[in-house]
């Protein structure tokens, strides 16, 4: 099925800013979907943290702001250690609402439910995927509203998020690795988009 065109196309606000994915959580090892189930990390999601303190230490990093999800919030405490950067929540930067597939498994070649589900399918007691495509971006724009002359503000969340943003972007979307920086910059009507290591 495929999605409706919405009215008012979701939009980012063309400010530069980072965005890093939290840290490997337990379930990310299993491939069990788990949306806004809130999942600890791993010790590797915790040292991949560590790692990326160590990569964006050079950066000029204005604010943080992250999931209020464990795996996003403790990933940017790591990651920010030391720094006397401002770390502010916002819900809307909470992965996807993915209802009854919560705990399912996301390799599961007889169920694409994520593909059919970013295609417009509905999930049972999930947000729409427009919905949540319009949270995130709202929710990006709020940080952004916030950014400060100089430097640029990181966003520590999930791969969804950043799915969801991507393709706002009209940037290919492809795998999203646990704590690499990647930095973004407006250029003219495109987005420059590179990993920071």
């Amino acid at each position: 099925m495929m999605r409706d065109a919405s009215p008012e196309s979701p939009f980012i606000a063309r400010r530069p800013f980072y965005f890093l994915r939290h840290g490997e959580a337990d379930w990310n090892v299993t491939r069990m979907c788990i949306g806004q189930l809130d999942r600890p990390l791993t010790p590797r999601g915790r040292t991949q943290a560590e790692d990326a303190r160590r990569h964006c230490a050079a950066l000029d990093i204005s604010a943080v702001f992250h999931s209020p999800l464990s795996r996003a919030a403790e990933t940017a405490a790591l990651a920010m250690r030391g720094r006397g950067v401002s770390m502010q929540v916002d819900d809307g930067l909470l992965e996807a609402c993915l209802g009854v597939k919560q705990g399912a498994r996301e390799d599961d070649a007889t169920d694409p439910f994520l593909r059919n589900w970013i295609g417009g399918a509905a999930i049972e007691q999930a947000e729409t995927y427009v919905d949540f495509q319009k949270r995130v971006c709202d929710a990006m724009n709020r940080c952004l509203a916030q950014t400060v002359p100089s430097g640029a503000p990181l966003i520590v969340a999930h791969a969804g998020v950043y799915h969801a943003l991507r393709e706002v972007m009209g940037a290919p979307v492809g795998r999203v690795f646990h704590c690499v920086p990647y930095m973004h910059q407006p250029e003219g009507a495109d987005w420059r988009i590179e990993v920071v290591v």
